[in-house]
């Protein structure tokens, strides 16, 4: 059986942070007992900052318990899916260094930092995430990303990703972008920008060549 051990940071408001050690491969269980050193659904409710990171979890069903959580890190796992349609108040999200192959995120519109780097995802849906503003996606097997909806965006990673042939940044508001790399990216020739010739002199964007630059997208 999995055994959880969890330790409680208290703040000047109540309960903050949320820490796992001891984790094993199996889900986070949750509880209406709160017997056998497990949480309580209602103490699940108060935490805003779960830190799970490098524990060799394979699954995180019970993380829907956890509805006003803010932010999220639950990097260098073995996650093959994650189901985040109860998290709608994730401001900070890190699920890099897994395996997943897809990644939905519901409402995302309080998500303003995304690190989903280093997976398997050839599927995702940024749409809905209009308040994002960093946003790391190396390292992946898309085949097209599309930031056209992200017009907050701050810093843009989307470099190694073999299969990547078309990036779409056309959001109206390329001067904000401080930082972008679409480097190592073999198979991407058609980047959509809102203007070729900023992009092209602006030295913290980096690409394999600038003539990948157009303002169509095609």
């Amino acid at each position: 059986r999995c055994v959880v051990r969890v330790c409680f940071f208290q703040a000047e408001d109540g309960i903050r942070d949320y820490d796992v050690t001891g984790v094993q491969t199996c889900a986070l269980p949750i509880y209406s007992n709160g017997i056998n050193g497990n949480i309580l659904v209602s103490d699940a409710l108060n935490i805003i900052s779960l830190d799970i990171h490098r524990k060799n979890i394979s699954d995180l069903t019970g993380i829907e318990a956890f509805e006003n959580l803010e932010v999220l890190k639950v990097h260098d796992n073995l996650l093959t899916g994650i189901d985040l349609s109860n998290n709608t108040n994730l401001t900070e999200l890190n699920v890099a260094k897994n395996q997943l192959q897809e990644l939905f995120i519901n409402s995302g519109r309080k998500l303003l930092i995304l690190n989903a780097s280093i997976n398997r995802i050839d599927t995702i849906d940024l749409s809905d995430l209009t308040d994002i503003i960093e946003l790391k996606l190396n390292q992946n097997f898309f085949t097209e990303l599309d930031l056209s909806k992200n017009d907050l965006l701050e810093s843009v990673d989307v470099s190694s990703n073999p299969y990547l042939e078309s990036l779409n940044l056309i959001n109206g508001n390329n001067v904000a972008i401080q930082y972008m790399n679409a480097g190592r990216n073999g198979s991407l020739y058609c980047i959509g920008v809102d203007d070729p010739a900023y992009s092209t002199i602006n030295p913290n964007w980096l690409v394999i060549d600038p003539d990948y630059y157009t303002s169509t997208g095609d």
